[in-house]
């Protein structure tokens, strides 16, 4: 987002988890992001409870014969939110015989 918001520049997902920026030139420069980690006791300590279990339970029911893909994120842009929306899209584009087998539950 800083590329668009501060260069005016656009970027597209590239394979690898990269992103490909486009300069005014034409030049396309690979950018690779670097997550800070997650505080994963809070999120362990979290999934044990009785609302994060019926939340999943009733997940299960409704998506039966699918695999689940949960995403938890701040509504936070430099997160990565949006490059793992993209990344999902273009892995059913590229894996069509994923598109009826997979969904993502994204949390905010």
């Amino acid at each position: 987002s800083a590329c668009r918001r501060i260069g005016g520049l656009d970027f597209t997902t590239v394979e690898g988890g990269r992103l490909g920026v486009q300069t005014q030139s034409g030049r396309t420069v690979l950018v690779e992001i670097s997550h800070l980690g997650i505080n994963s006791v809070f999120f362990h300590d979290l999934a044990k409870g009785e609302e994060v279990k019926k939340m999943v339970a009733a997940a299960k029911a409704e998506h039966k014969d699918r695999q689940i893909v949960i995403g938890i994120d701040h509504l936070d842009l430099v997160k990565g939110t949006l490059i793992k929306l993209q990344a999902y899209h273009r892995f059913l584009e590229t894996h069509d015989d994923w598109k009826d087998r997979v969904v993502l539950i994204q949390v905010l």
